[in-house]
């Protein structure tokens, strides 16, 4: 005789009380928090250790003016060395011109004095202050027609105890000589032309806009 098994039967689902329902909500919520906590205590970790940490000291790069003749030790110490780490665009400057012939100085000290205010202008070491030539015809100078003029269109008095770097932009040519400015100090020997040093700084700060703060690369001048 054939023999039929019974039916098997789904097993029946667990009813949840409305008291589990809660507690398991409650552990969800828990354990999110905790998270969350671990989470800002680790964000705030990392921003003490942030705030404790000593602020880094940018390079300061050591200028090289024209070497080649350095003073005797025997007649005078060798002068302080011009340190810096970036170049201030005088705001002062005009606009840089491919087009236009230009009249450019970096003014390195000026009475000895790394920080100095003559005549209204407040400057320190390493102040950029660049004119297009035309605009300087209207200023007389004693000290030759670009330089000593540039010089005293910024300070409305002739160059003196000034340790500065000429240069100009001449028929779309960068010239970095100059009698004014690049002899005639205990930086420099009795060549007019700045040192390969002065170059790349007048290259980095030619084409820069007016106001503008060039922090120079340490790589680059090394």
């Amino acid at each position: 005789p054939s023999t039929c098994s019974p039916p098997r039967r789904s097993p029946a689902k667990r009813q949840l009380t409305p008291q589990v329902t809660r507690m398991g909500l409650i552990n969800i919520i828990f354990r999110i928090f905790r998270a969350f906590e671990d989470c800002v205590r680790s964000v705030w970790r990392s921003a003490v250790r942030r705030m404790r940490r000593p602020p880094s000291q940018p390079d300061v790069v050591q200028v090289m003016i024209n070497p080649g003749v350095p003073p005797s030790s025997s007649v005078s110490p060798s002068p302080p060395p011009l340190t810096t780490t970036s170049l201030r665009k005088s705001c002062r400057s005009d606009e840089f011109d491919p087009s236009e012939d230009m009249a450019g100085m970096i003014v390195w000290s000026i009475g000895g004095n790394l920080e100095w205010t003559l005549n209204g202008v407040k400057c320190k070491t390493a102040y950029v202050y660049q004119k297009r030539s035309k605009n300087l015809a209207g200023v007389c100078s004693s000290y030759g027609q670009v330089h000593g003029r540039l010089y005293k269109s910024l300070f409305n008095e002739e160059p003196d105890r000034v340790v500065a770097t000429g240069y100009a932009w001449k028929n779309g040519k960068l010239c970095t000589n100059s009698s004014v400015f690049n002899v005639g100090t205990e930086y420099h020997n009795g060549s007019r032309a700045a040192s390969p040093q002065e170059e790349k700084l007048i290259e980095l700060a030619l084409r820069k806009k007016p106001c503008t703060t060039i922090v120079i690369p340490p790589e680059m001048i090394m």
